[in-house]
């Protein structure tokens, strides 16, 4: 356990028994690595528990905390799209999130050819949504594009393969 001392935004009571969520952020951003942060902000938002205008005008000295605010797109369906966005990034390799393919969402887009897809664990797991999510692979693959799928596990336990297998699309041209 790491007890926090700090400042809390203005407005907010240092006497309450449960913490503010942007409270909570910004602790997580001080003691949490980069990643589990966002993630967390990200749900925050997601979930409409705060608003991502709201943490950035929040009055805080954390520059950890305005280093997770930044990187917030609101855009993400779930951490573990989230988790791969940054971590490509750091290899230079831009993923757009929800992009629009065909008319249809996709969880990251890279180029104009690359769809990457990550299966969370309850929804996927659901026949109509593994059959669903099979026949949009066979669509877009009909239509030139080449889909990447990847499971909650290999996102979070395998990610060196996951990796791997984009910067191998990638080099191939398939991104184009």
């Amino acid at each position: 356990m790491k007890l926090h001392w700090m400042r809390t935004p203005p407005g907010a009571s240092s006497r309450r028994l449960v913490e503010p969520v942007e409270t909570t952020l910004i602790h997580l951003a001080t003691c949490q690595p980069f990643e589990s942060a966002l993630t967390t902000a990200e749900s925050a938002i997601r979930m409409g528990l705060i608003d991502r205008d709201h943490l950035v005008r929040l009055e805080t000295r954390s520059t950890r905390f305005r280093a997770v605010v930044a990187e917030c797109t609101g855009l993400a369906d779930s951490g573990i799209e989230t988790i791969p966005r940054i971590r490509l990034e750091r290899i230079g390799l831009r993923m757009e999130q929800q992009a629009v393919v065909d008319g249809h969402r996709v969880d990251g887009l890279i180029g104009r050819r690359l769809v990457l897809q990550f299966d969370g664990h309850t929804p996927h797991q659901q026949p109509q949504q593994r059959s669903r999510d099979l026949r949009q692979d066979r669509r877009l693959v009909l239509l030139g594009y080449t889909v990447l799928r990847f499971s909650y596990q290999q996102v979070m336990h395998e990610w060196e393969r996951v990796e791997q297998s984009v910067v191998a699309a990638v080099a191939q041209g398939r991104h184009r």
